[in-house]
């Protein structure tokens, strides 16, 4: 009787033992079968990480390369909208960098296939403006609009001096932005070509130049425009302000003279000086028509 019972005793032992290891070889194929499909969902590993063209060259970034910073997109909140128009509003950050990005994809149906980004070196926020998302929902895209982390932007004298990589807040965070909408976009209107394009204005026209320059099938064209280039000011600025002084009694009869009407002599009456200045500004890009304008910003007083 005794042996029957410990018998059965170490039969029940050994079947718990057999169990607990069952239940601890399950657990671990579980955890290398989690680790395997994690890895694969990671398009990213696959893919080759970006690098420069040349010894000493910027990073150059292609549709199917990786940024080393910038490989991991994360989304934050996705959900509908109304305002301005109808767009599901996307909005993320890159993993360990600070840098973020919102996206606003209208509906299906008003989707014609090109999106558009715009930039600025002294955006404060991720998201774009009203008028920037209804543009691109009106022009048959969506909008995307990115902004980097204020541990790799420069957005003064002081900070491009603490060594930090110009290309991140140049171009490489709107690139890695828009290459992830792309992903995103094929997700929901189907796998098929997108144009991208990028704008930006003063400081911004810079940043889409090094864009173009500095990569290859992720935006389709770029519109530079006011490069707030040194000779701006000189140019531009310096000879409107000598125009505001030295016509500041003189607009009235300047306008009654270009006005619908009027003479059409817009040089009528005025001496020398007044004259090469008010040529000045208008050969530097002043539209002669506008110069109610100069006149209503109040510097006349200068």
């Amino acid at each position: 009787m005794m042996k029957n019972r410990s018998a059965m005793h170490a039969v029940r032992t050994g079947m718990r033992f057999v169990n607990v290891i069952g239940i601890a070889v399950a657990a671990t194929l579980s955890v290398i079968a989690t680790s395997s499909m994690t890895k694969t969902q990671t398009s990213s590993d696959a893919l080759p990480v970006c690098g420069p063209q040349k010894t000493g060259a910027p990073m150059f970034i292609t549709a199917d390369c990786v940024d080393p910073i910038l490989k991991e997109a994360v989304i934050d909140v996705d959900e509908w909208s109304d305002t301005p128009e109808r767009h599901r509003y996307v909005n993320g950050h890159f993993a360990g960098t600070g840098s973020r990005f919102s996206f606003y994809f209208p509906p299906p149906e008003k989707f014609q296939g090109r999106f558009f980004q715009t930039t600025h070196q002294l955006l404060t926020s991720e998201n774009a403006d009203p008028g920037s998302i209804a543009f691109a929902i009106a022009s048959g895209g969506y909008a995307v609009q990115s902004l980097p982390g204020s541990t790799v932007r420069i957005a003064s004298v002081a900070e491009a001096f603490e060594g930090r990589d110009p290309s991140l807040g140049g171009y490489r965070v709107n690139a890695a932005a828009a290459k992830f909408s792309r992903v995103l976009a094929a997700k929901m209107y189907g796998n098929r070509r997108f144009y991208g394009y990028i704008s930006g204005g003063s400081g911004g026209a810079f940043q889409v130049i090094a864009s173009l320059q500095n990569s290859s099938g992720v935006w389709d064209g770029g519109v530079p425009y006011v490069m707030g280039t040194p000779q701006a000011i000189p140019n531009v600025f310096t000879a409107r302000i000598h125009a505001l002084r030295v016509l500041k009694n003189k607009f009235p009869q300047i306008m009654d003279a270009v006005d619908p009407g009027g003479i059409r002599d817009m040089y009528a009456g005025l001496n020398e000086e007044e004259r090469d200045a008010l040529k000045e500004a208008t050969l530097m890009g002043f539209p002669r028509h506008s110069l109610n304008r100069m006149h209503e910003d109040k510097l006349h007083h200068v």
